[in-house]
């Protein structure tokens, strides 16, 4: 569901919605330059989070971070982005499951690549 790419200084991210049986959802986000890999997975996250939660549909995501499910698992969030994201997971309930994936990478650097060529042109 997720992509964090660097372009130059610059940090994107990307989150993709598969709906069952139409086109995919596509959203990008251009980041502050001081952002760790962290941030952008988490922020991924909460983006799936919130939009489900904003549309009543349930919605699996799929992410290669574990570092990331760990943080919504502590009982001591360490950052205001952790304490927010985890607020909206378990306002979701149900809404919203979450599953490590280590096959994403080959979709994300699909993706990466697709947001470089974006980011050049608009540039």
């Amino acid at each position: 569901m997720r992509n964090v790419s660097w372009i130059d200084d610059n940090t994107g991210l990307s989150v993709c919605i598969f709906p069952k049986d139409e086109t995919p959802d596509i959203y990008r986000f251009k980041l502050n330059t001081n952002n760790t890999v962290f941030q952008p997975e988490l922020a991924a996250i909460d983006f799936g989070v919130r939009w489900a939660l904003e549309r009543h549909k349930s919605i699996n995501i799929n992410i290669d971070s574990w570092s990331s499910i760990e943080a919504l698992r502590s009982s001591r969030p360490i950052s205001a982005l952790v304490i927010s994201a985890k607020k909206n997971f378990y306002m979701a309930g149900d809404l919203v499951g979450l599953d490590w994936v280590k096959a994403i990478q080959v979709t994300s650097s699909r993706i990466a690549m697709q947001n470089k060529l974006l980011l050049r042109e608009k540039n």
